[in-house]
């Protein structure tokens, strides 16, 4: 049988979607191979280490010693498949495939990430983003080279794919969440009258600090009889709480804030590839509003989730149309969970796997 050999991060606490995309592909690659499955984890270490290895063209911790590791590993336990992490990893892929000619590299995109530094760049067009633009360019073509099978989130990054590197993907492996959703701690509107709790999930970078500020400056003064919680790795050190709006960093379990949120705001303009945070909310079974890059890549009604919303007065009136209606809070709250469990839970993952290991 086949031995299969993940390479990448393997986070021990997820701080943000990638975090929460790559332990999923660990859970669901466990499932599959069982004891014939190992794990070769990779991390950044330090700012300093991480520069000099980009200087180098390696990224997401891997390093010159750490190839030639990885090579002796494969060597030892005799694998014959490899699952890396990122299309980041794609100086890896061409340094195993040049050493084992007969190995099965799959490739993981989070994003197409030449589009996505793009975006980072010109929002943040510093000379530390040019540098990574450049040398994920290298990476990621590697890894479309020497890749044998191509995994990535949607059907959008499926389009890039094939316009930038002329290739399509053996498969669309969407956001999914193990369901940890329990209904009876989940808050039920009941009054008009009561204050409207909003929620925003996101760690500080740079496409959630962009969406946040301009729902803040923007959208928030408008409504009435609203609170605002941001909660994000990072964010603490971004914003200020006030009397209506209250800023959370890094928390372990976010089970409660979605359980007490009358809906969830997803202000995304920029980035690539899935919103994890979108499926998140669908798991809890929260209405969202949010902006078409929201929900990019996600299969649902609009109107029955509560409402895509790419202006600030599409988003007030979606807002204020739930904030008023108690009843269709509960409708999409429902309607939230419906498509979670029919599109986005874990066992989806599963299923999709098994066509291409």
């Amino acid at each position: 049988m086949k031995k299969l050999l993940y390479i990448g991060d393997n986070p021990q606490k997820t701080s943000n979607g990638g975090d929460w995309v790559n332990k999923r592909n660990i859970l669901a690659l466990q499932e599959l191979y069982s004891n014939k499955f190992y794990i070769y984890p990779i991390k950044c270490r330090n700012s300093i280490t991480t520069f000099i290895n980009l200087l180098n063209y390696y990224m997401l911790g891997l390093s010159s010693r750490t190839a030639k590791n990885i090579i002796k590993y494969v060597e030892k336990n005799n694998i014959t498949s490899i699952f890396l992490s990122s299309s980041k990893l794609g100086k890896l892929a061409y340094i195993l495939k040049k050493k084992f000619p007969n190995i099965h590299i799959y490739t993981f995109f989070h994003n197409i990430e030449k589009q996505y530094t793009a975006e980072e760049y010109r929002i943040n067009p510093n000379f530390k983003n040019w540098i990574v633009r450049q040398v994920t360019k290298y990476n990621e073509s590697l890894a479309c080279k020497y890749a044998d099978k191509l995994i990535v989130l949607n059907e959008r990054d499926n389009s890039l794919l094939n316009q930038i590197y002329g290739l399509n993907a053996d498969i669309l492996l969407p956001t999914t969440f193990i369901d940890k959703f329990q209904p009876e701690l989940k808050k039920t509107k009941t009054s008009i009258n009561s204050q409207f709790t909003l929620l925003f999930v996101g760690f500080a970078f740079f496409a959630n600090i962009e969406g946040i500020k301009w729902f803040i400056e923007n959208v928030f003064p408008e409504l009435q009889n609203c609170k605002l919680q941001i909660v994000g790795n990072g964010m603490d050190k971004i914003f200020t709480s006030t009397s209506n709006i209250e800023v959370h960093g890094y928390v372990e379990d976010l089970a409660q804030f979605y359980y007490q949120a009358d809906a969830v705001i997803l202000p995304i303009f920029s980035g690539g590839g899935m919103k994890t945070k979108t499926a998140e909310a669908l798991m809890y079974g929260c209405p969202i509003i949010g902006t078409k890059e929201a929900f990019e890549g996600y299969k649902l009604d609009f109107c029955k989730i509560g409402g895509m919303a790419n202006t600030k007065e599409d988003m007030i009136i979606s807002i204020n149309k739930l904030k008023e209606d108690p009843e269709s809070v509960k409708k999409a709250s429902e309607y939230a969970r419906s498509i979670f469990k029919q599109l986005y839970c874990f066992e989806n993952t599963i299923q999709d796997l098994k066509k291409i290991l």
